[in-house]
């Protein structure tokens, strides 16, 4: 069985949190993994072409499977990425927000964003929801010293501050922009 700190690696890895080189760099250095996971699946992954994309990206399936059948979670955060799009309605977006609780909203000046926190894990995730263009959420984790911040001081990080970033971050997840009001005052 992997332990946490091997899955957490895992996890990583699978949502791009860390890149292809360091996950080689600590597949083989770790000597639990092959153990932990079997010689044969062991095998395909270390036979794997981590330079071709589509390979890489079917190791990350089998990956996520295996580890999802072998250890079920109580909460998505863990392979939910650390700056994360979804489509609101979706089957991934449900299971996400079925453990989030919403702990304080920003305000009307900024009335997508909150701060939420999983009520499984205790993870901390900025929230911002974008319903009116591209219907997606983006989500952003932070650690507990930022959310005390936003929770005691109202200081709140650098992100999702303009509904703008917020349209180009789902450019940038592939997400096609199209303006009904073309002269938007929330893009000024």
């Amino acid at each position: 069985m992997l332990n946490n700190s091997d899955q957490q690696i895992l996890w990583k890895f699978i949502r791009g949190d860390s890149s292809s080189p360091e996950f080689e760099q600590w597949l083989y250095s770790d000597e639990n993994v092959e153990n932990a996971v079997g010689n044969e699946f062991y095998l395909e992954v270390i036979s794997t072409d981590f330079n071709d994309k589509s390979a890489l990206s079917l190791l990350k399936k089998k990956l996520e499977s295996f580890l999802r059948q072998t250890e079920p979670l109580n909460c998505e955060c863990i392979a939910l990425a650390d700056n994360a799009v979804t489509d609101e309605g979706s089957e991934h977006w449900e299971k996400v927000f079925a453990t989030l609780i919403e702990i304080k909203s920003y305000g009307e000046s900024r009335c997508w964003l909150s701060l939420n926190q999983c009520s499984k894990c205790s993870q901390y995730w900025l929230v911002a929801q974008e319903s009116t263009v591209n219907d997606i959420d983006l989500f952003k984790r932070i650690d507990t010293s930022m959310a005390h911040k936003v929770i005691q001081e109202n200081k709140w990080p650098e992100h999702f501050q303009t509904f703008e970033e917020l349209l180009i971050l789902g450019k940038n997840n592939n997400r096609s922009v199209r303006f009904e009001y073309p002269f938007c005052n929330a893009l000024k």
